[in-house]
């Protein structure tokens, strides 16, 4: 049976293969897992059926890539690339053969403007491999995201600057092929920062679904029909943060985010959006702005991972009793932006995300019944 994976934020990739290296691990561990996580701006989590977790994270220190594996006492770590990728996103998923992948962006600031290269880490025994997809250094630096069809090719999808066009680019035995989905796509260009991200998911039917932001909508875009179209389902307010998608076993779609209310720049919530019911439904969650990380369980329900910008802790929100409850997962010290949710095969949640004061990497799950926070060291 296909697993439904997908990780926030991008719109872009290229045709070429291009050059490997290859990096040794320092540790081996068997997993046999498929799920993954939505987006990282740091840290992302992917899950094995039994329990252990693979996370992907940048060394805020060095810059390099990292992998680590928690089997829930024991953490492990390997270096999976030495590329710099300084806040950019990364994306983890564990393949059926129990081999994580990773994409990443590898990026430099040009006038105040994080312009970047799209990367793919691949790791086969004891030696990873980092392939470029996207070399010209035209990627918006958080807009880039992940997803798997039946046959475990990957799927990337990302903004490419220059031409303001979204592309969804799908990896085959001849390297990537691309293809634009729009281009010459007008957005609101805040004195040079934009806010722009994406999120690809793709169905049972191996239908590509992508949703994209600029700063005051949300627009869904899929090839359902074997072309690409394109409608807004979302232009309340301002949008804030990253997006992130999910697709459940009947292929409706769900995805969180943060919007103010129309004509109000104070009043933002993390809302939800699904199509669940035939037509969109937004809900509102909780009154604060977030960078968002959602998954679908075996029956639909919505899982969220979410929190303030600055000292926001870590909140969790679901919607498995019928309605939207939230809880504090961490409410403790200055929390990265960014979290990243998961689900094991038994329903289990684990949350992944970058942590200050100290600064450290962090996990926490509800295995127990409460959430436990689990620091790496």
């Amino acid at each position: 049976m296909k697993d439904h994976i997908s990780c926030s934020a991008f719109v872009s990739l290229v045709l070429l293969l291009a050059a490997f290296a290859f990096f040794s691990c320092q540790t081996e561990d068997d997993l046999d897992a498929v799920n993954l996580s939505n987006w990282g701006d740091g840290a992302s989590i992917s899950l094995a059926p039994d329990g252990s977790a693979n996370i992907s994270f940048e060394d805020m220190n060095s810059g390099v890539l990292l992998f680590a594996n928690y089997t829930g006492d024991k953490w492990t770590i390997e270096t999976a690339s030495p590329s710099v990728t300084t806040g950019a996103p990364t994306i983890i998923a564990t393949l059926s053969s129990g081999e994580p992948v990773i994409a990443f962006s590898d990026y430099v600031v040009v006038d105040d403007i994080g312009k970047g290269n799209l990367l793919y880490a691949t790791r086969n025994g004891d030696e990873w491999t980092v392939e470029e997809v996207e070399t010209k250094g035209d990627v918006w630096l958080s807009s880039f995201s992940l997803a798997f069809d039946a046959e475990e090719r990957p799927h990337l999808c990302y903004w490419e600057r220059e031409s303001k066009s979204l592309i969804h680019c799908e990896k085959t035995t001849a390297g990537w092929d691309k293809e634009v989905i729009f281009s010459n796509q007008d957005y609101y260009d805040d004195g040079g920062w934009i806010n722009i991200s994406t999120s690809i998911v793709i169905d049972s039917n191996d239908v590509v679904h992508v949703f994209h932001t600029d700063y005051y909508q949300i627009s869904y875009a899929t090839n359902i029909e074997g072309n690409w179209n394109q409608e807004i389902v979302s232009e309340t307010g301002w949008i804030n943060g990253r997006i992130s998608a999910a697709v459940d076993s009947n292929d409706d779609l769900h995805v969180a985010y943060a919007q103010n209310d129309e004509g109000d720049s104070t009043d933002c919530f993390i809302r939800y959006l699904t199509n669940n019911s035939g037509n969109w439904v937004e809900t509102k969650i909780a009154p604060t702005c977030s960078n968002t990380s959602i998954t679908v369980d075996a029956v639909g329900k919505a899982h969220l991972a979410f929190g303030g910008a600055y000292e926001g802790g870590v909140q969790y929100a679901t919607n498995v009793s019928g309605s939207w409850e939230v809880t504090a997962v961490d409410s403790g010290g200055y929390v990265d932006s960014n979290r990243a949710i998961a689900l094991n095969k038994d329903g289990i949640v684990h949350i992944a995300y970058p942590h200050y004061g100290p600064q450290t990497l962090r996990t926490a799950t509800n295995a127990s019944g409460e959430w436990v926070i689990a620091e790496f060291e």
